[in-house]
């Protein structure tokens, strides 16, 4: 199996969660060259170790935005730069053949989008699209910056990492929500949705396709649910449990 040397990819995690990152270890992590595990202080040495962040749930921004950099500075030739969790999966033969279809010379963030937000009056979420919201991102199963627009993220994120701890209250953990407020405030880019890169785990979407309401999909492409479900790029909220299984299924 050959390698993909163009894309980096960062899996945010902690010390507590070890079942967590090692059933990822143990699957999917394993068909990419370039990947980069972040924790916080907790001293795990299998971890590279963002201390400013701490081990806790509000962990998860500074993890996510301070990786971000540290894979940039590890590697700025990659053609891409993803950032996902340490309870998703990410398959690398659909992740190289969706990538193939975009440039990453250009300005793009590859996600599933999710809700429209707004920072005026304050930050916070929203049911319909303005001239004064952005739409966040389902950050959990992944997102891809491309090479160009990393190297122009580079050189901001501690100026904004500062800003979103000045306006984002309660919502401060919410590092996929404050990525894409991110990308919007300072460069005016809207996302690149694909509908392979699923938030939730497989049967969930099975619900959805049989008919479950309580089954949300986001994605607001014309593919049928069905077809995303054939090659998906990535999914969800997958226990250590079921990891192998889903991978074994899908790779």
């Amino acid at each position: 199996m050959n390698k993909n040397n163009n894309i980096g990819v960062g899996v945010v995690t902690s010390s507590n969660l070890v079942d967590r990152y090692t059933a990822c270890k143990n699957t999917w992590i394993n068909d990419f060259s370039k990947v980069y595990l972040f924790g916080g202080n907790g001293g795990d040495a299998s971890l590279i170790p963002i201390k400013e962040a701490g081990e806790d749930y509000n962990s998860h921004f500074l993890k996510q935005q301070l990786g971000l950099k540290y894979m940039f500075e590890d590697d700025d030739s990659l053609d891409w730069y993803c950032m996902t969790s340490c309870d998703a999966i990410l398959f690398r033969n659909s992740t190289e053949n969706e990538l193939k279809n975009y440039d990453p010379n250009s300005d793009l963030v590859i996600c599933q989008p999710c809700g429209y937000w707004t920072h005026i009056p304050f930050l916070h979420e929203v049911s319909e699209e303005s001239e004064s919201t952005f739409r966040a991102i389902a950050g959990g199963a992944g997102f891809f910056i491309s090479n160009s627009l990393m190297r122009k993220c580079y050189k901001i994120i501690d100026e904004f990492n500062n800003h979103w701890s000045e306006i984002s209250g309660g919502v401060y953990p919410f590092s996929d929500v404050a990525i894409a407020y991110m990308i919007k405030k300072y460069f005016n880019i809207e996302l690149t949705s694909c509908p392979y890169i699923l938030s939730q785990p497989p049967n969930h979407y099975e619900g959805a396709i049989n008919g479950d309401e309580n089954a949300k999909w986001y994605v607001d492409h014309p593919i049928p649910l069905s077809e995303c479900l054939k090659r998906p790029l990535s999914f969800h909220y997958i226990k250590p449990e079921q990891m192998n299984e889903i991978y074994q299924k899908y790779k």
